[in-house]
């Protein structure tokens, strides 16, 4: 699989991606798709698992929104930050599911923040879409839409 987000420094969003498979890579592994008890470790186990997410880190990080709404921070619907990053301009339902790397995917807990959302947005399949989960940390975006960069 090919890094979406190693240059960040010197990209601008909905630039072309060089993976097709970008988009769907990141709902995959950040939108959530399944309706489930969130403050059930057993249920996110069993979603970790039915998803084949187990392993991938010991904390994932989950968008408890539609994926139209996660898309559109790609668009006039968010603010440009920096570089190929947008921000949704509302805050947004994140899970952070810290599990441990073992074949039996352990849950050990399961935070539940609500905060703005930072992605990397790439044009994938002549759409720009996102395509990397950036940690948001109190950053500040411009005024501007994120899609008036393109």
């Amino acid at each position: 699989m090919t890094s979406n987000f190693a240059s960040l420094d010197k990209s601008k969003p909905c630039e072309e991606s060089s993976s097709k498979d970008a988009y769907d890579n990141f709902v995959w592994k950040h939108i959530l798709r399944q309706i489930f008890p969130r403050d059930s470790k057993h249920e996110w186990q069993r979603y970790l698992k039915s998803e084949n997410l187990c392993g991938r880190a010991p904390v994932q990080s989950f968008i408890d929104a539609s994926e139209n709404e996660v898309k559109n921070i790609c668009s006039r619907s968010g603010l440009y930050l920096y570089n190929n990053l947008c921000m949704s301009q509302k805050r947004m339902t994140i899970y952070e599911v810290h599990s441990t790397n073992n074949s039996v995917c352990t849950v050990e807990s399961v935070k539940k923040i609500t905060q703005f959302v930072i992605v990397a947005c790439n044009k994938v399949r002549n759409q720009c879409r996102p395509v990397h989960f950036q940690e948001y940390s109190h950053q500040k975006p411009t005024k501007h839409p994120c899609i008036s960069h393109v």
